[in-house]
């Protein structure tokens, strides 16, 4: 999200990562989140949202580990950011190259 000077929230981006390991392990996840091309206005800042669902845009996350298209048993999710250990990398891309990079959508389609 991109907050602007006057507060006002503005959708750049949306990723989706998906871990196998059990409840409660803490483990690095990385999400990556594709190209976006956006001029913001002097004094814009960015503001990263961390959820365990964005449903219906993306499958359901069961968090057992399961299908989610076909688990039967859902359950809840926690998780911790830890600010020291973690980062948001913007690339600056030459325009040339941008012009010629594809965009690669989620993979959430239903089976």
């Amino acid at each position: 999200m991109a907050l602007g000077p006057g507060g006002r929230a503005a959708h750049l981006a949306t990723g989706v990562a998906r871990t196998t390991a059990p409840p409660g392990t803490g483990r690095d996840v990385t999400v990556r989140l594709g190209p976006v091309a956006r001029r913001l206005p002097a004094g814009a800042r960015l503001r990263v949202e961390i959820a365990g669902h964005h449903f219906p845009a993306h499958a359901r996350n069961p968090h057992t580990g399961e299908d989610p298209v076909h688990a039967k048993v859902l359950h809840p999710s926690r998780r911790t950011v830890l600010p020291a250990r973690s980062s948001l990398n913007l690339p600056v891309l030459d325009p040339d190259t941008a012009a010629r990079t594809t965009a690669r959508p989620a993979q959430e389609a239903s089976r």
